[in-house]
């Protein structure tokens, strides 16, 4: 039947499209990521060029490479918002680095809770049985926070950067 060939042909003909512009936009991330891997200023900018012209196909291991290129800009309120929404995809590094900007002040207000909050969501992750700056970070917010009784927990505090010594900080 000529209705259902032109039908198939048209099907096949879009698949076809379809895989040619996934394999583009593949080469082109992968293109990003060897401009991040640069780690200098021109890499971060290229990488950033990239990333953006395919941000709604990022995923948040991407998203939070892109909220880094902006906070190696020193543009830390868009670091932090992508570094946010990298969070939400669960990324573990882009939860990290959100929790790094708000203990710093880095592209918001100093909100060390915030930070903390953050943080517990990846004390346990696969991140944190190979990064010492979690622990690291989460003692210093133990430390610096006050607990229930309105007194800082210099226990957890220790618990926290024993962890992250063990770790290698």
């Amino acid at each position: 039947n000529k209705g259902e060939y032109e039908f198939s042909q048209k099907n096949i003909n879009e698949s076809k499209e379809k895989n040619e512009s996934s394999q583009k936009i593949n080469v082109e991330l992968d293109l990003a990521l060897v401009e991040y891997n640069k780690g200098s200023k021109e890499g971060f900018e290229n990488a950033k060029k990239i990333y953006l012209n395919f941000v709604e196909e990022l995923n948040g291991d991407q998203i939070n490479k892109l909220g880094f290129c902006y906070w190696k800009g020193d543009e830390f309120e868009l670091a932090l918002f992508y570094f946010k929404k990298a969070s939400e995809l669960g990324d573990d590094w882009g939860t990290f680095n959100t929790a790094f900007n708000y203990f710093y002040g880095k592209g918001t207000i100093q909100n060390k809770k915030m930070a903390f909050e953050y943080l517990i969501k990846i004390k346990n992750s696969e991140l944190s049985k190979k990064e010492n700056e979690i622990f690291h970070l989460l003692g210093h917010c133990y430390e610096e926070m006050e607990n229930d009784e309105g007194n800082p927990d210099y226990i957890q505090a220790l618990i926290n950067f024993e962890k992250a010594a063990n770790l290698g900080n």
